[in-house]
């Protein structure tokens, strides 16, 4: 099961909908924890993305935070998720 939803993730999250932009290359590793538990690490290789020794420090920032948000999430739109924040 673990493995279906691995290629699931790949094929349908990662490859197909372009959800970080468009995927050109991956690579994962499976890893189990001391009980057992599976797990995997992945590297993705994003198209356009900035170059890290290259591009400027705010090219590489604008492109990660095209995909990536931290804010504490509204008291009055959702109490409960603001509340367990």
């Amino acid at each position: 099961m673990f493995y279906h939803r691995i290629n699931v993730l790949m094929r349908d999250l990662i490859r197909n909908s372009n959800v970080i932009g468009q995927v050109q290359e991956f690579f994962y590793r499976v890893e189990f924890q001391q009980r057992g538990a599976p797990h995997i690490h992945c590297l993705f290789w994003i198209a356009n993305a900035p170059v890290y020794g290259e591009s400027t420090p705010d090219e590489i920032v604008a492109f990660i935070d095209q995909y990536i948000s931290c804010k504490i999430p509204d008291k009055d739109a959702d109490p409960e998720l603001h509340e367990i924040v």
